[in-house]
């Protein structure tokens, strides 16, 4: 699997019914091709009329493009690319798929647009602060660890290239994790290979990083909902979904408790410290859900007036949610306010 799951990356986003697809006198249901990968499930509704032979077809293919996905990517595989780079401590050029270097491509160019906030070389931290794989912590680790692995961070290390496709690192410790990006580069991926196949009307969910195309019936559009982040089942907002992807992060359920002190599992890699401050959600709208989903991951390290700053000036549409004493506050960028509200 690509990560096992975390509420970094949870499905706050509730699918409205998928309506029915008309078909002569006949209506039908959408068909839904579901399964499990990268740690968490997949779920692609397709709202066409399609003979049985087809869809199996595209289950099988969607199954080995996303699995395909995950033994490049994957952190939990021995094997991956990604693990065998983690290995290798050399210097030297390492060949890696068309696929992984562009993910990496796109990651290191959000790294510079974002200052350093998302940063896909930041495991050390969260393995060390007890949000990875090896194990959890009751107590917070001491300044001299967090300086020592800050030592092994900075995607300014790493470099890639398109063409032939390769990676390389200019520390040997360095280490790379592209759990916070790679989900949404499956939903581009498996988007681009429907329309490829003639199919223009679906939705694309891995894990919560979502995509559509087309409209679900009619003309009307895909609708999903952010839910409540501190409330099971209860709308925040509704958004019409119209060739574009959606994108949330959420810190407020992953964290440790030590000494009346609270310790969420997003890490700034800048300071090599979890983040404190209200924001406990923050979706994004884009027409790629790989940029969609590193932002989200990028702008739950900023405060909350940091992160309207930066998207207002980079026009990316964010929606942000804080929670307080006082109960939830609900922000928005202007690009976020254009694309759902209609605003000029």
């Amino acid at each position: 699997m690509l990560r096992q799951p975390s509420l970094q990356n949870l499905a706050w986003f509730v699918l409205f019914s998928c309506g029915c697809v008309q078909s002569g006198g006949r209506v039908d249901p959408p068909a839904i091709l579901t399964g499990q990968i990268m740690g968490t499930y997949y779920r692609v509704t397709i709202a066409e009329n399609l003979p049985p032979p087809k869809l199996d077809h595209l289950a099988t293919f969607v199954e080995g493009k996303l699995t395909r996905i995950n033994h490049l990517m994957s952190t939990y595989r021995d094997d991956s690319e990604i693990s065998r780079f983690n290995r290798f401590e050399s210097s030297e050029w390492f060949d890696v798929s068309s696929e992984t270097a562009f993910v990496v491509s796109k990651a290191l160019e959000i790294y510079e647009a974002s200052n350093g906030r998302f940063d896909i070389t930041v495991s050390p931290l969260v393995e060390l602060w007890g949000f990875g794989k090896d194990k959890e912590r009751d107590k917070p680790p001491s300044h001299v660890e967090i300086e020592k692995a800050l030592e092994s961070i900075g995607s300014h290390h790493l470099h890639v290239r398109l063409e032939p496709p390769a990676i390389r690192k200019a520390i040997p410790t360095l280490e790379i994790d592209l759990s916070a990006i790679a989900k949404g580069f499956a939903v581009d991926l498996v988007s681009k290979e429907l329309r490829a196949k003639g199919v223009t009307s679906y939705l694309v969910d891995i894990g919560g990083e979502i995509r559509a195309g087309g409209a679900k019936a009619a003309d009307r559009p895909w609708k999903v909902a952010i839910e409540s982040p501190v409330s099971n089942g209860e709308t925040v907002k509704t958004l019409p979904l119209v060739g574009r992807s959606l994108a949330t992060s959420g810190s407020y359920r992953n964290f440790f408790e030590s000494q009346g002190n609270l310790y969420s599992h997003t890490i700034d890699p800048k300071t090599g410290y979890p983040v404190d401050h209200a924001t406990v959600s923050v979706s994004v709208i884009a027409k790629d859900c790989l940029v969609a989903d590193a932002w989200a991951t990028a702008f739950m390290i900023f405060s909350a007036e940091e992160s309207l700053d930066l998207a207002d000036r980079l026009k990316i549409a964010v929606f942000l949610i804080q929670s307080d004493d006082t109960g939830l506050t609900e922000l928005q960028s202007k690009q976020f306010a254009r694309l759902t509200n209609n605003v000029p």
